[in-house]
């Protein structure tokens, strides 16, 4: 299960840094079904 820290993480990578959920995964180690 992932901590409120790394999902907040999450959120600020995609919504300011307007990264993929693809570069999202590739940065944080996780799964993009994880990250979805």
């Amino acid at each position: 299960m992932i901590h409120m820290g790394l999902l907040n993480i999450i959120r600020r990578m995609h919504l300011r840094q307007k990264l993929s959920v693809r570069e999202i995964a590739r940065r944080t180690g996780l799964s993009r079904n994880t990250i979805t």
